[in-house]
Protein backbone atom coordinates (compact mmCIF):
# COMPACT_ATOMS: atom_id res chain seq x y z
CA UNK A 1 0.00 0.00 0.00
CA UNK A 2 1.01 3.37 -0.26
CA UNK A 3 4.32 4.56 1.70
CA UNK A 4 3.61 7.16 5.03
CA UNK A 5 5.35 9.99 3.06
CA UNK A 6 2.88 9.12 -0.06
CA UNK A 7 -0.18 10.19 2.08
CA UNK A 8 1.50 13.17 3.94
CA UNK A 9 2.48 14.58 0.95
CA UNK A 10 -0.93 13.56 -0.93
CA UNK A 11 -3.32 15.12 2.22
CA UNK A 12 -0.87 18.11 2.36
CA UNK A 13 -2.27 19.39 -1.18
CA UNK A 14 -5.87 17.53 -1.44
CA UNK A 15 -7.39 20.42 -1.22
CA UNK A 16 -6.28 22.22 -4.07
CA UNK A 17 -7.41 19.08 -6.12
CA UNK A 18 -10.42 19.55 -8.30
CA UNK A 19 -12.26 17.00 -10.36
CA UNK A 20 -11.69 14.55 -11.24
CA UNK A 21 -9.79 13.26 -8.39
CA UNK A 22 -11.38 15.43 -5.70
CA UNK A 23 -15.79 15.12 -5.73
CA UNK A 24 -18.23 18.13 -5.68
CA UNK A 25 -21.55 18.21 -4.39
CA UNK A 26 -23.14 16.56 -7.87
CA UNK A 27 -20.89 13.54 -6.88
CA UNK A 28 -22.37 13.38 -3.47
CA UNK A 29 -25.70 13.90 -4.11
CA UNK A 30 -24.92 10.16 -7.09
CA UNK A 31 -23.33 8.90 -4.10
CA UNK A 32 -26.29 9.46 -2.52
CA UNK A 33 -28.74 8.62 -4.51
CA UNK A 34 -27.16 5.05 -5.48
CA UNK A 35 -27.02 4.07 -1.68
CA UNK A 36 -30.31 5.30 -0.46
CA UNK A 37 -32.42 2.81 0.81
CA UNK A 38 -29.37 0.79 2.09
CA UNK A 39 -27.57 3.74 3.91
CA UNK A 40 -28.46 2.27 7.82
CA UNK A 41 -25.07 1.56 8.21
CA UNK A 42 -22.19 2.49 5.41
CA UNK A 43 -18.79 1.72 5.31
CA UNK A 44 -17.09 4.66 3.65
CA UNK A 45 -13.12 3.28 2.02
CA UNK A 46 -10.86 6.07 2.37
CA UNK A 47 -11.78 9.31 4.80
CA UNK A 48 -13.39 11.50 1.77
CA UNK A 49 -14.76 14.89 3.89
CA UNK A 50 -17.37 15.23 1.15
CA UNK A 51 -19.30 11.82 1.67
CA UNK A 52 -19.24 12.39 5.50
CA UNK A 53 -22.87 12.96 5.61
CA UNK A 54 -23.84 10.20 4.18
CA UNK A 55 -25.14 7.05 6.01
CA UNK A 56 -27.27 6.57 9.93
CA UNK A 57 -24.33 5.43 10.69
CA UNK A 58 -21.24 5.46 9.09
CA UNK A 59 -17.94 3.44 9.41
CA UNK A 60 -14.31 5.22 7.93
CA UNK A 61 -11.26 3.07 7.29
CA UNK A 62 -8.22 4.51 6.21
CA UNK A 63 -4.76 3.10 5.68
CA UNK A 64 -2.99 6.55 7.09
CA UNK A 65 -3.50 7.50 10.52
CA UNK A 66 -2.96 11.13 9.64
CA UNK A 67 -5.69 10.59 7.44
CA UNK A 68 -8.47 10.13 10.26
CA UNK A 69 -7.53 13.40 11.38
CA UNK A 70 -9.03 15.36 8.82
CA UNK A 71 -12.79 16.63 10.39
CA UNK A 72 -15.79 14.46 9.19
CA UNK A 73 -19.21 16.60 8.54
CA UNK A 74 -21.21 14.61 10.89
CA UNK A 75 -22.66 13.40 14.80
CA UNK A 76 -19.53 12.09 15.67
CA UNK A 77 -21.56 9.72 18.03
CA UNK A 78 -22.77 8.05 14.52
CA UNK A 79 -19.09 8.03 12.99
CA UNK A 80 -16.72 5.63 13.63
CA UNK A 81 -12.97 6.06 12.29
CA UNK A 82 -10.87 2.67 11.91
CA UNK A 83 -7.01 3.03 10.55
CA UNK A 84 -6.55 -0.81 8.64
CA UNK A 85 -5.45 -2.00 5.64
CA UNK A 86 -8.02 -2.49 3.50
CA UNK A 87 -6.95 -5.95 2.86
CA UNK A 88 -7.40 -7.17 6.31
CA UNK A 89 -10.72 -5.92 6.44
CA UNK A 90 -12.58 -8.23 8.91
CA UNK A 91 -16.09 -6.74 10.45
CA UNK A 92 -18.61 -8.81 11.89
CA UNK A 93 -21.08 -10.34 9.14
CA UNK A 94 -23.85 -8.82 8.07
CA UNK A 95 -22.47 -5.09 9.14
CA UNK A 96 -23.01 -2.91 6.44
CA UNK A 97 -25.73 -2.16 4.43
CA UNK A 98 -23.44 0.11 1.54
CA UNK A 99 -19.86 0.86 1.08
CA UNK A 100 -18.97 3.52 -0.79
CA UNK A 101 -14.93 5.00 -1.68
CA UNK A 102 -14.31 7.84 -4.28
CA UNK A 103 -11.13 6.95 -6.05
CA UNK A 104 -9.43 4.93 -3.56
CA UNK A 105 -9.02 2.00 -5.52
CA UNK A 106 -6.78 3.82 -7.71
CA UNK A 107 -4.14 3.30 -4.69
CA UNK A 108 -4.67 -0.24 -4.64
CA UNK A 109 -1.35 -1.36 -6.20
CA UNK A 110 -2.55 -5.02 -7.86
CA UNK A 111 -5.63 -6.61 -9.25
CA UNK A 112 -5.12 -9.42 -6.37
CA UNK A 113 -5.25 -7.38 -3.64
CA UNK A 114 -8.28 -6.29 -5.73
CA UNK A 115 -9.93 -9.57 -5.04
CA UNK A 116 -8.68 -9.48 -1.54
CA UNK A 117 -10.61 -6.31 -0.53
CA UNK A 118 -13.96 -6.84 -2.11
CA UNK A 119 -13.72 -10.95 -1.03
CA UNK A 120 -13.00 -9.18 2.72
CA UNK A 121 -15.87 -6.49 2.64
CA UNK A 122 -18.52 -9.21 0.91
CA UNK A 123 -17.84 -10.98 4.44
CA UNK A 124 -18.92 -8.33 6.42
CA UNK A 125 -22.34 -6.76 4.19
CA UNK A 126 -25.50 -7.49 4.98
CA UNK A 127 -27.25 -9.30 1.88
CA UNK A 128 -28.63 -6.78 -0.84
CA UNK A 129 -25.68 -4.58 0.73
CA UNK A 130 -24.68 -2.35 -1.86
CA UNK A 131 -21.08 -1.65 -3.31
CA UNK A 132 -20.91 2.33 -5.04
CA UNK A 133 -17.23 3.08 -5.62
CA UNK A 134 -15.88 5.86 -8.31
CA UNK A 135 -12.97 4.66 -10.20
CA UNK A 136 -10.96 5.56 -12.55
CA UNK A 137 -11.26 3.82 -15.46
CA UNK A 138 -8.89 3.40 -18.73
CA UNK A 139 -10.90 3.45 -21.89
CA UNK A 140 -10.42 0.25 -23.76
CA UNK A 141 -8.49 2.12 -26.53
CA UNK A 142 -5.34 3.52 -25.18
CA UNK A 143 -4.28 7.12 -25.75
CA UNK A 144 -0.80 7.45 -26.74
CA UNK A 145 1.45 10.49 -25.05
CA UNK A 146 2.03 12.28 -28.14
CA UNK A 147 -2.07 12.19 -28.85
CA UNK A 148 -2.14 13.57 -25.32
CA UNK A 149 0.46 16.44 -26.32
CA UNK A 150 -1.16 17.07 -29.36
CA UNK A 151 -4.71 17.79 -27.80
CA UNK A 152 -3.77 19.60 -24.73
CA UNK A 153 -1.34 22.34 -26.79
CA UNK A 154 -4.32 22.45 -29.00
CA UNK A 155 -6.31 23.83 -26.66
CA UNK A 156 -8.69 20.65 -26.35
CA UNK A 157 -7.79 19.43 -22.65
CA UNK A 158 -9.46 21.97 -19.90
CA UNK A 159 -7.98 20.84 -16.82
CA UNK A 160 -4.53 19.95 -15.41
CA UNK A 161 -5.79 16.70 -13.35
CA UNK A 162 -7.65 15.69 -15.88
CA UNK A 163 -3.87 15.51 -17.57
CA UNK A 164 -2.53 13.96 -14.94
CA UNK A 165 -4.57 10.41 -14.85
CA UNK A 166 -4.67 11.18 -18.93
CA UNK A 167 -0.64 10.76 -18.84
CA UNK A 168 -1.20 8.10 -15.71
CA UNK A 169 -3.66 5.63 -17.75
CA UNK A 170 -1.69 6.11 -21.13
CA UNK A 171 1.64 4.70 -19.37
CA UNK A 172 -0.24 2.08 -17.31
CA UNK A 173 -2.18 0.16 -20.47
CA UNK A 174 0.64 -1.70 -21.45
CA UNK A 175 1.31 -2.76 -17.66
CA UNK A 176 -2.10 -4.06 -17.30
CA UNK A 177 -3.23 -1.28 -15.90
CA UNK A 178 -0.50 -0.92 -13.44
CA UNK A 179 1.90 2.04 -12.85
CA UNK A 180 4.29 3.47 -10.26
CA UNK A 181 3.68 7.09 -9.57
CA UNK A 182 6.72 8.31 -10.47
CA UNK A 183 6.69 7.24 -13.55
CA UNK A 184 3.87 9.38 -13.97
CA UNK A 185 5.84 12.71 -13.72
CA UNK A 186 8.64 11.14 -16.25
CA UNK A 187 5.89 10.59 -18.42
CA UNK A 188 4.25 14.26 -18.16
CA UNK A 189 8.11 15.69 -18.89
CA UNK A 190 8.60 13.57 -22.13
CA UNK A 191 5.14 14.96 -23.14
CA UNK A 192 5.49 18.43 -21.94
CA UNK A 193 9.22 19.12 -21.64
CA UNK A 194 8.80 22.86 -21.97
CA UNK A 195 6.37 23.99 -18.89
CA UNK A 196 6.38 27.77 -19.82
CA UNK A 197 4.93 26.41 -23.31
CA UNK A 198 2.69 24.48 -21.92
CA UNK A 199 1.17 26.89 -18.91
CA UNK A 200 1.62 29.92 -22.23
CA UNK A 201 -0.72 27.45 -24.26
CA UNK A 202 -2.76 26.54 -21.60
CA UNK A 203 -3.38 29.40 -19.14
CA UNK A 204 -2.54 27.31 -16.49
CA UNK A 205 -0.48 28.38 -13.74
CA UNK A 206 2.89 27.67 -13.08
CA UNK A 207 2.68 26.52 -9.48
CA UNK A 208 -0.62 24.15 -10.43
CA UNK A 209 1.66 22.20 -12.97
CA UNK A 210 3.97 21.93 -10.60
CA UNK A 211 1.95 19.85 -8.65
CA UNK A 212 3.01 16.80 -10.75
CA UNK A 213 7.04 16.98 -8.97
CA UNK A 214 5.56 16.02 -5.71
CA UNK A 215 4.91 12.24 -7.82
CA UNK A 216 8.77 12.11 -8.39
CA UNK A 217 9.89 10.68 -5.04
CA UNK A 218 6.95 8.61 -4.32
CA UNK A 219 7.34 4.62 -4.24
CA UNK A 220 3.84 4.19 -4.81
CA UNK A 221 2.05 1.96 -6.91
CA UNK A 222 -1.23 3.21 -8.73
CA UNK A 223 -3.88 1.23 -10.95
CA UNK A 224 -5.87 2.35 -13.83
CA UNK A 225 -7.86 -1.11 -14.93
CA UNK A 226 -9.69 -1.20 -18.24
CA UNK A 227 -13.96 -2.11 -17.46
CA UNK A 228 -13.06 -5.80 -18.04
CA UNK A 229 -10.09 -5.32 -16.24
CA UNK A 230 -11.93 -4.23 -13.30
CA UNK A 231 -14.70 -6.61 -13.61
CA UNK A 232 -12.72 -9.35 -13.31
CA UNK A 233 -11.40 -8.38 -9.54
CA UNK A 234 -14.85 -8.56 -8.48
CA UNK A 235 -15.95 -11.78 -6.74
CA UNK A 236 -18.99 -13.72 -7.08
CA UNK A 237 -20.65 -13.40 -4.14
CA UNK A 238 -21.66 -10.01 -5.66
CA UNK A 239 -24.46 -9.72 -8.40
CA UNK A 240 -23.02 -8.61 -12.45
CA UNK A 241 -20.94 -5.33 -11.83
CA UNK A 242 -21.73 -2.62 -13.82
CA UNK A 243 -20.65 1.45 -14.23
CA UNK A 244 -23.12 4.38 -13.65
CA UNK A 245 -21.93 7.42 -14.74
CA UNK A 246 -20.75 10.01 -12.33
CA UNK A 247 -21.61 13.20 -14.30
CA UNK A 248 -20.43 15.78 -16.89
CA UNK A 249 -16.60 17.10 -16.05
CA UNK A 250 -13.42 16.55 -17.45
CA UNK A 251 -12.35 12.86 -18.15
CA UNK A 252 -16.05 12.14 -16.40
CA UNK A 253 -15.78 9.20 -19.26
CA UNK A 254 -13.51 7.63 -17.28
CA UNK A 255 -14.74 8.32 -13.86
CA UNK A 256 -17.71 6.19 -13.54
CA UNK A 257 -19.15 4.10 -10.11
CA UNK A 258 -18.67 0.68 -9.92
CA UNK A 259 -21.83 -0.74 -8.72
CA UNK A 260 -22.35 -4.21 -7.15
CA UNK A 261 -25.26 -5.68 -4.89
CA UNK A 262 -24.37 -8.15 -2.76
CA UNK A 263 -25.84 -11.84 -3.37
CA UNK A 264 -28.65 -12.29 -1.14
CA UNK A 265 -28.52 -15.29 1.01
CA UNK A 266 -30.34 -18.99 -0.24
Amino acid sequence: MPPEDHWKQFHDRRDRLRLPQRPDQAIVDLFAGLVSGRDAHVLMLGLTPELGTIGDELTVTDWNEAALHRPVPRDPARTNLVQIDWRKIAFAPDTFTAVIGDGGMTMVPCADDYRLIFTRLAACMAPGARLAVRCFVAPDSAETLGEIRDAVLAGNEPSFHALKWRVAMAQAAPTAGVIAVRAIAAGFDACFPDRKQLCAQTGWDAALVAEIDSYRSSDAIYTFFNRDQLFATVPTAFGAPRLVDSGDYPLSQCCPFLVADLAQHG
